[in-house]
């Protein structure tokens, strides 16, 4: 039997009824962990929580080289695939196009992938580094901040998201098996991943998705809360972000019914370039020339130090790349699933190649581009008004931006203008996290099915708002803590996927490329 009737047969085993197409296996799995969880919590409380702390502590500590380690091999991995003959296989075989216009396509990896941590980020983070971090401590404070800056959220982010998003368009496109990462272990188990062990395994895909997206929501809900206290006096309160959670839901689901070639590419779409326009604006009104010679000098630092500042990290400050660097390493493994089956999804017909320089490259050099203008700026802000830039930045994080542009911009009406499409871009990038998030959910829980129903995308947006308005009712900032703390341990043993993962997939690419020739 083909991997296609196997397949087949496997979407046939479905739930059909209500307008949904469900695998229940999956979905009571799934749903039962969270559920469970959730009890556990509130039974064993504070003890509960600090033993999950500690336990995150623990892998930061212990286990920080094998973080680094990985992706570094990641890299390499990419480079080998790149420049050799079988960076030509095209995702989907040799006649298959491109779904995708290059610009939509970007777009929506780059929304899915980070979009909205940038916005967060894009302020504090530089402000942080510029009082010195040790990967790039023997140049300025500017460029120092940039180009750590630049190190965490760069190639080492987006190569994860690459490989992982590589190997699923693979299994899916070439070798006729479900979207999910049940086709993952396909070398390994076979024809049992057509049965209870994919079931497992995508089960467990669905929970770690659910958790990273309601804590996006919840932190989401907070910023914007402090953005609309900033602008219009609006209380700061769990009632109020329970409201904007169910705001966000509500636009993601009309995103997400509307189907991936309407919401989602167009609310990408836009999102990239309201904030070129937001960057550009800030760029004019900012200390321009600055802005120039900061981003391009530590940009060249990044790019000539990259391999030597890779292989150095573990030997650096312990408590510093705990809580920076190897957190994010940890951070963009555990949201490698969800993020890698999305960009899976709006890839085929692209060649390896291509496939590769883009994911990793092209958001790469936004990210660069964003951190260069803002970062600078900040740091410029917070030089001229004596560190109350910074002070209100430690004060409260989701400030950041909103306080910047107050400081910088001396127009009222341009500063409201300014202001106010900034929070927009902030609820955007929030709707486009969630309804990619659901999408990706939707087809984990139908068996990795492409083609999902419309009840069954409002049913797994819904879930996804209504769990991230239980972890803020029950801990509010400290059970959103709590979440991210999970996904930070769940890193560690996808670290060990990820090696299997790159000789697994280049063993069946090479067994491709024979029959591409």
């Amino acid at each position: 039997m083909t991997n296609l009737k196997k397949t087949s047969k496997l979407h046939a085993q479905n739930f059909r009824k209500y307008g949904l197409d469900l695998n229940l296996n999956i979905t009571l799995m799934a749903m039962s962990f969270i559920l469970l969880f959730i009890i556990f919590a509130l039974i064993f409380g504070e003890d509960f929580v600090d033993k999950i702390f500690q336990l995150q502590d623990y892998i930061l500590i212990n286990f920080d080289n094998s973080f680094i380690m990985v992706t570094n091999l990641l890299i390499i991995f990419a480079i080998v695939i790149v420049i050799t003959p079988l960076g030509k296989i095209r995702l989907g075989g040799k006649e298959s196009k491109p779904e995708f216009k290059n610009f939509s396509w970007y777009s929506m990896l780059f929304s899915a992938g980070m979009g909205i941590g940038l916005i967060f980020w894009a302020v504090a983070e530089p402000l942080y580094h510029s009082s010195g971090t040790p990967l790039y401590s023997d140049l300025s404070s500017t460029s120092n901040a940039l180009a750590t800056t630049y190190f965490n959220w760069g190639i080492h982010a987006w190569v994860i998201y690459a490989v992982m998003g590589l190997a699923l368009a693979f299994y899916t496109y070439n070798m006729n098996l479900p979207l999910s990462p049940r086709s993952l272990f396909y070398p390994i188990f076979k024809n049992k991943i057509f049965g209870i062990t994919g079931d497992i395994i995508d089960a467990f895909a669905i929970i770690i998705t659910l958790f990273a997206l309601a804590s996006s929501l919840g932190l989401g809900a907070m910023q914007i809360n402090s953005g609309l206290n900033y602008l219009f006096g609006i209380t700061i309160s769990p009632q109020v972000q329970v409201i904007i959670i169910i705001f966000i839901t509500f636009l993601a689901t009309l995103s997400v019914i509307s189907g991936l070639n309407k919401g989602v590419k167009l609310l990408s779409e836009y999102n990239i370039k309201i904030a070129f326009g937001i960057a550009i604006f800030l760029l004019l009104l900012g200390p321009t020339l600055l802005i120039f010679k900061e981003t391009i000098s530590s940009l060249l630092y990044y790019i000539f130090d990259l391999v030597q500042v890779s292989a150095s990290v573990k030997d650096v400050d312990t408590e510093w790349t705990k809580s920076w660097t190897i957190f994010y390493l940890a951070w963009w493994i555990s949201w490698s699933i969800f993020v890698g089956m999305f960009i899976a999804k709006i890839s085929k017909g692209r060649t390896i190649r291509e496939f590769l320089l883009s994911v990793i490259l092209v958001p790469t050099i936004i990210t660069v581009l964003w951190f260069g203008v803002f970062g600078t700026t900040a740091i410029f802000v917070n030089n001229e008004s004596g560190g109350e830039l910074l002070n209100i930045v430690n004060q409260d994080v989701s400030l950041s931006l909103f306080a910047m542009l107050n400081m910088l911009i001396k127009s009222k009406l341009l500063l409201i203008i300014l202001e106010f499409t900034s929070l927009i871009l902030v609820i955007n990038f929030f709707v486009t996290s969630s309804d990619s998030g659901s999408l990706i959910i939707d087809g984990l829980a139908n068996g990795g099915k492409r083609q999902t129903t419309r009840n069954q995308k409002i049913l797994w947006a819904s879930i996804e708002g209504l769990l991230a308005i239980i972890i803020l009712i029950l801990g509010g900032s400290a059970g959103l803590n709590l979440i991210q703390t999970i996904l930070i341990i769940v890193g560690f043993p996808l670290t060990i996927l990820f090696i299997y993962i790159v000789f697994s997939l280049l063993y069946m690419l090479i067994k491709e490329a024979k029959n591409f020739s």
